[in-house]
């Protein structure tokens, strides 16, 4: 479709068991091919690899969608900003809820692994994955709210950069695209210092609750979105 690229991966578990993967690494479909779609696959292992019938050999992901989406939107709010708001919101949501699941694992891991010792880092993995096999929920709730932090996250991000452009001079855009690139630098910065200052990383944290960080965390989401409504005005 137009305003989108496909995107041709190897599938991970074919390269790291196999070594069978894509010579050119990535395949790239422009938007206005109609043609038949090759796939080649190069063996870099010292196994021959037979390919079967209807086996999964790639998988195709389409970008930008939610941007392309944005560039044919039209509202009383501009082309970009509902597409920002409601994606930053819900990821600022999603993300706090991610908490939940990880309540719900620490609930049924707390006394046992704090029973092993915090020398004891393999046991206590071990210990975990068995709990979580017997009770996989948690984990199952962990994976559909991650997901949805995802999708969340990409219906914002290609508007928000898409934004730039429109309310950006020409001589300008050049600057602006730097200053896009330093505050996802500054986004990492943020959260580095985050973690260190929750102490994330402390071995006698391993099971610690996450709900205060990733609460800062979404707090500062909705922060940056409410000072990009009030600094930007986009031309409908």
């Amino acid at each position: 479709p137009q305003g989108l690229a496909g995107l041709v991966f190897c599938r991970s578990g074919l390269g790291v068991k196999y070594g069978v993967s894509l010579p050119n690494c990535v395949g790239v479909i422009d938007s206005d091919y109609r043609g038949e779609l090759i796939v080649p696959l190069r063996n870099f292992g010292d196994k021959p690899y037979t390919v079967q019938p209807g086996e999964r050999i790639a998988q195709l992901v389409l970008l930008p969608v939610f941007g392309a989406i944005s560039d044919r939107h039209h509202g009383r709010f501009g082309k970009r900003t509902p597409f920002i708001v409601v994606g930053t919101i819900s990821a600022a949501v999603a993300l706090a809820a991610l908490t939940v699941a990880d309540n719900m694992q620490l609930a049924l891991i707390k006394a046992g692994v704090e029973s092993i010792g915090i020398e004891n880092s393999a046991e206590r993995t071990a210990y975990a994955w068995s709990v979580t096999a017997s009770d996989p929920l948690p984990l199952i709730v962990f994976i559909v709210l991650l997901l949805l932090v995802l999708l969340s996250m990409s219906i914002f991000r290609s508007p928000a950069v898409a934004l730039m452009p429109d309310v950006t001079p020409k001589p300008l855009r050049s600057k602006a695209n730097a200053v896009i690139n330093l505050m996802g630098s500054a986004g990492g910065i943020i959260v580095l210092v985050l973690g260190i200052l929750f102490g994330t990383g402390k071995p006698e944290n391993a099971i610690m609750s996450y709900s205060l960080f990733f609460g800062v965390v979404a707090a500062i989401m909705i922060a940056a979105l409410v000072i990009c409504l009030l600094t930007v005005r986009e031309v409908k």
